[in-house]
């Protein structure tokens, strides 16, 4: 069961093909002739998630360089796409069983993920660089609301475009952020 496909991703230029595996592993292939690249693992040092949790979804960011990882070890984890490093990881949420998708703002400043626990989180990326710059990596600041009755698998930004079109033009200057929630 380790080498089954949880979650996939195309780069946005079409070059890179991701799979995330159910043992924590993203295996990336060079999209012409599928070969082999290269692998992260999605595992925790210690603890009982140091052998890896399903990765439930994959999303790069816009122009590529970054890619967000949603994990069944209650994670998310942004990776560098330059040199395959982990930027940062963010707690707070709770996924241990299910097909959870975390993803970015319009400006990538921002990333939304539903929960287990009935809630909605946010993170800034950057809210905190100093933990960045000494590598801790770790944000556990975030924002949350109760989403709705039950478990919410995703949550997403809209655009600003989407926003003008139901709000208007007048409406949609006052509105920063519209958030849609699946349940």
């Amino acid at each position: 069961t380790a080498n089954i496909v949880t979650a996939a991703a195309l780069s946005n230029d079409g070059t890179m093909a991701v799979a995330g595996l159910y043992n924590g592993q993203c295996i990336f292939y060079q999209t012409k002739g599928l070969k082999y690249f290269t692998q992260i693992d999605c595992r925790n040092r210690h603890g009982k998630y140091r052998k890896g949790k399903k990765v439930t979804a994959l999303e790069f960011n816009g122009d590529g360089t970054q890619l967000l990882i949603t994990t069944n070890d209650s994670r998310l984890r942004l990776y560098d796409m330059n040199d395959y490093s982990m930027i940062a990881k963010f707690k707070g949420l709770d996924n241990d069983e299910l097909q959870i998708k975390a993803s970015f703002s319009a400006d990538y400043k921002y990333v939304i993920c539903g929960s287990e626990d009935e809630q909605t989180y946010i993170w800034d990326i950057y809210t905190d660089y100093q933990s960045l710059i000494k590598k801790e990596y770790r944000n556990d600041s975030y924002e949350y609301f109760k989403s709705n009755q039950t478990t919410s698998t995703g949550a997403l930004f809209v655009k600003p475009q989407t926003i003008q079109y139901i709000y208007g033009h007048n409406q949609a200057t006052e509105i920063k952020h519209l958030l849609v929630i699946c349940g």
